[in-house]
């Protein structure tokens, strides 16, 4: 069954960098666009969203922007409002976030990389930051690797009191799985810093313990790498077989 929690909860999808990783594989596309069998990847992200009851969608967009713009005027999403804000320049993540804002309606917000996708219940992620009363919330995975990615290191209490750059060690560890939730606050924090990158300009500039984590063990695709891109139709195959059984 489909549910509700992001019916009040604009989402802002960052997806104005340049796809480099997947060149080859896009042919020219940006990445909302990347083909998954036969549909864009913007088609599932939407789908994805709406099972959570997301009505408000705002892309934050920059490479490449008029072909994901064409798109979307020409598709109707069941009654979800997609804006596209395009950044004339690149921003950054922080940048593009802030820009976005400009077109956000809520008080908080939800956030995520257009690459990336988590199994995870995301009304239980928002329930978690509500809870947990601080400015902002990161969605955290477990996985075999955490040098492709960066790790965090999360305490007792579930906040987040460090970040871990890249190495070459292939451990296993839990990493920031490009999926966030905001307040007030920490938005107008972005706002005003107008450019940059979320994590080395936001995140890892906050005193230590000021976010959140809402830490699991989910399937975890970042579909800008090829091998991902890769094993994203398989992995997104039961996902849209369940949404399809109940309308989405």
């Amino acid at each position: 069954m489909a549910q509700t929690c992001l019916k009040d909860t604009d989402v802002v999808i960052l997806a104005g960098g340049l796809g480099t990783r997947l060149a080859r594989e896009l042919k020219g596309k940006p990445k909302l666009m990347a083909p998954i069998d036969g549909k864009p990847y913007l088609d599932f992200a939407v789908r994805w969203l709406r099972y959570f009851g997301a009505n408000r969608i705002v892309l934050a967009l920059g490479h490449l922007a008029a072909e994901i713009e064409t798109y979307v005027d020409a598709h109707s999403y069941n009654g979800v409002e997609i804006i596209c804000v395009v950044e004339q320049e690149p921003l950054g993540t922080a940048g593009g976030l802030a820009h976005a804002c400009k077109s956000v309606k809520s008080d908080q917000i939800l956030v995520m990389n257009g690459d990336s996708f988590v199994d995870a219940d995301l009304c239980a992620f928002m329930e978690s930051h509500r809870v947990s009363q601080v400015a902002g919330t990161l969605l955290c995975t477990l996985v075999q690797d955490r040098d492709r990615y960066g790790a965090v290191d999360i305490d007792d209490r579930g906040r987040i009191v460090g970040f871990q750059e890249k190495t070459a060690n292939g451990t296993p560890g839990r990493i920031n799985a490009g999926i966030y939730a905001m307040s007030s606050p920490l938005i107008k924090q972005v706002e005003e810093l107008g450019r940059g990158s979320l994590e080395q300009d936001v995140f890892q500039k906050l005193p230590s313990g000021s976010l959140n984590a809402f830490s699991g063990t989910f399937d975890f695709l970042d579909i800008g790498s090829p091998e991902d891109y890769a094993k994203a139709s398989a992995v997104f195959a039961p996902y849209l077989n369940r949404w399809s059984e109940i309308g989405l």
